[in-house]
């Protein structure tokens, strides 16, 4: 894991894909910088120790210190799968902004995901 990329599939080899599940859905969309010398009780790593124990966090800390680490809203697949229920709302012809409110999104990356899926709506 270099610079800000990082993958679904990088965190969950390094802390498992429960942990990585987790952190996606608390984290997902920021970038955090991981800091070479931490206290798990302080800041963002409090959470982080709660939730995936201190085993975790340390490991995470070990791994990627120094580096500012890109964590990712969800696996590829469940995008993919969110992209298609997206889609299917529009084709039944439901408003873009009533989609985006079931889908806690924008009305503009719902136009953006229907129009990268090849729906004009």
């Amino acid at each position: 894991m270099t610079g800000e990329q990082s993958t679904f599939a990088t965190l969950a080899d390094l802390i498992g894909k429960p942990a990585a599940l987790s952190l996606c859905e608390q984290f997902g969309g920021e970038t955090i910088y991981i800091r070479k010398s931490i206290a798990l009780d302080d800041g963002i790593w409090r959470p982080w120790g709660d939730t995936f124990g201190q085993d975790v966090a340390e490991k995470v800390q070990e791994t990627l210190a120094g580096k500012r680490v890109y964590i990712p809203v969800a696996p590829p697949e469940m995008l993919a799968e969110r992209n298609a229920a997206i889609l299917q709302c529009l084709r039944h012809g439901k408003a873009v902004t009533d989609v985006a409110k079931e889908f806690k999104l924008t009305p503009r990356y719902i136009a953006m995901i229907a129009n990268r899926l090849g729906e004009q709506k």
